[in-house]
């Protein structure tokens, strides 16, 4: 303390501006490393977590329209109803197998993993049955196709919607 009072006024004044000025440039470090983290969680929040939003959102949606021509088949008049629905179904398949493949690059936690690969399972006895159905409506076996239809196709339909949801 004694070499602090020996010193000149002006020294020790130099002295306090330096200490305080050393705590600035500590505190201006410590608000851009801040700011810096905050901008990586940002990000991540736009490029992974709205990406796998986006990816949910568009396999419900197409998932949500198969499951309607699926039942839209029924009554299809003409090959040419027929073949619309079955192109809008085409389409809504690649919207979904896009989705499912965006989640299986962003989906990092084990849990996360096996509720996707439970949603693949579920889709893909959705796909069989609806596959099946559309066959037995092509060969005018409407019983038939109603019959599968109301006993598996439209609870593989619920199930694979609360794997969605």
């Amino acid at each position: 303390m004694k070499l602090v009072n020996d010193l000149k006024i002006g020294t020790r004044l130099g002295m306090g501006f330096a200490v305080l000025l050393a705590l600035m440039v500590g505190l201006i470090g410590l608000s851009l490393y801040a700011l810096q983290t905050s901008a990586a969680a940002s990000d991540r929040i736009v490029d992974v977590e709205w990406r796998k939003a986006a990816a949910l959102s568009q396999l419900d949606a197409a998932s949500r329209a198969n499951a309607l021509a699926t039942t839209e088949r029924f009554f299809a008049s003409s090959a040419e109803q027929t073949a619309a629905i079955g192109q809008r179904v085409a389409a809504n398949r690649q919207a979904v197998t896009a989705a499912l493949e965006t989640l299986d690059g962003l989906l990092v936690k084990p849990e996360a993993r096996a509720l996707l690969a439970q949603l693949k399972e579920a889709r893909a006895a959705y796909v069989r049955s609806f596959t099946a159905v559309s066959e037995l409506l092509a060969q005018n076996q409407r019983a038939a196709a109603t019959e599968l239809l109301q006993r598996e196709t439209l609870p593989r339909i619920a199930a694979m919607q609360t794997h969605i949801d």
